[in-house]
């Protein structure tokens, strides 16, 4: 309604895309939930009109707005005209996330920071580190828990200790970067992934797959 009435009025018009076009999205996290034999239409069913309204929005919009090239290279295999589209990166918060003095000692830590659902990829970061012969290792997920992959973690067997310490604050994220040897974000699907900025910010190298937006 109100790109509607922005175009009577002559105004141009922005449509900002936190994420990509959604069947994208859920074409490319299907496979993981067929693993656990979960029909993700069926389980998270989207109302009749809603792309629908999405592509009228679409239509109505002059420009478009896109976190990554990844948001920005699904938008156009979607017909939107890359002409029409800006990338704007999101930032990390330098009063919060603190450029560490050092590098850390100790054991090998490695931080997972995010919703532990299917579509970060933890089955796979787990697997991974049952690759893992030597001792000394550790990983530190900080982040709601989800059922989605609380299996995975279940049968876990490698030797690297993993620690789950929940959802926290900003500000108990940006201390615990300090003690961390690399950050690893392995999604299957991942728009931006602010905690990749966040951690570079800290001087945390970090690993992610080519599904991150942030890559």
């Amino acid at each position: 309604a109100i790109f509607k009435r922005a175009k009577e009025l002559g105004m141009s018009t922005v449509l900002n895309h936190a994420s990509g076009p959604i069947a994208q999205q859920r074409r490319l996290v299907a496979p993981e939930y067929e693993r656990l034999g979960i029909n993700l239409e069926e389980q998270q069913p989207l109302p009749e009109s809603y792309e629908a309204r999405i592509a009228s929005e679409i239509d109505l919009a002059d420009f478009h707005c896109a976190a990554s090239t990844v948001v920005r290279d699904q938008l156009v295999a979607d017909r939107i005209s890359p002409d029409r589209i800006w990338v704007v990166p999101y930032g990390a918060d330098g009063r919060v996330f603190k450029k560490r003095t050092q590098t850390p000692g100790g054991n090998f830590r490695i931080c997972f920071a995010g919703r532990q659902t299917l579509r970060k990829g933890i089955p796979y970061l787990l697997k991974a580190l049952e690759s893992i012969y030597s001792t000394g290792w550790e990983l530190h997920c900080f982040g709601m828990p989800s059922s989605e992959t609380a299996p995975d973690f279940k049968q876990y067997s490698g030797k690297a200790d993993v620690i789950n310490h929940g959802a926290v604050p900003q500000k108990e994220l940006a201390r615990a970067f300090l003690d961390m040897h690399v950050l690893v974000l392995p999604s299957i699907e991942e728009a931006f992934g602010l905690v990749v900025v966040q951690a570079l910010e800290s001087g945390v190298p970090c690993i992610v797959s080519d599904r991150v937006g942030a890559k």
